[in-house]
């Protein structure tokens, strides 16, 4: 397993979040994925109430990355939102997910996984304004110049290694590692040997 604190007990967990009515599925229906050994596959699919809520109930031996997917009428597959399914109730944000900065981008909130890592975000946010202000940075940049600044870049290395065995340094580690695959030498070494962050460093070079 990627994961590498793992639990020993099935966890209960609720996952519900609204889709926007422009993005809403044309059958009905949306998909609850998970990246889970390497394997994305659908959890469960739902059908959407007539006001956009949507809501996933099950259980789950060990906190895994989610997110939620449907299709158009051409065949195409949207993605509304993403986040960790652990036990707990989960909230789904996606109402802002298209206009966010990445699709690497946690939506979840709620639980302890999901939360850390929307902490992680305010705090990232606040040193990049700072950068911002005196570097005179345009908006649109923020994504592209994210990690370029050695104060925001520091931030998201030493929460990686805060929580380098668990799904959120993982979660964290593969949005950074997007932007720049030679970072891996930054990150502790529990995330170096990650199965899963080899095996998205490969993708991603090889797509590269």
């Amino acid at each position: 397993s990627f994961i590498l604190l793992a639990s020993t007990s099935c966890n209960n967990y609720t996952v519900t979040g609204t889709c926007v009515e422009y993005y809403r599925p044309h059958d009905g229906k949306i998909s609850m994925r998970v990246l889970d050994n390497l394997d994305d596959r659908i959890l469960q699919t739902t059908t959407v109430e007539s006001d956009g809520n949507f809501c996933f109930k099950g259980h789950i031996d060990e906190p895994c990355i989610i997110y939620i997917t449907s299709t158009d009428d051409n065949g195409y597959i949207k993605t509304h939102s993403m986040g960790i399914l652990e036990e707990g109730n989960i909230v789904l944000n996606c109402k802002d997910y298209q206009a966010n900065r990445t699709f690497l981008d946690c939506q979840g909130s709620g639980t302890p996984m999901n939360d850390l890592i929307q902490s992680y975000y305010r705090n990232e946010f606040d040193i990049f304004n700072r950068v911002k202000e005196s570097e005179r940075i345009e908006d649109c940049e923020y994504v592209q110049t994210l990690y370029l600044y050695p104060s925001v870049r520091k931030h998201l290395i030493e929460f990686v290694e805060n929580n380098k065995t668990n799904i959120a340094g993982v979660f964290m580690a593969i949005s950074f590692l997007r932007e720049d695959p030679s970072g891996i030498k930054e990150l502790p070494i529990e995330i170096q040997n990650n199965s899963f962050v080899r095996y998205f460093i490969e993708k991603k070079l090889s797509a590269d």
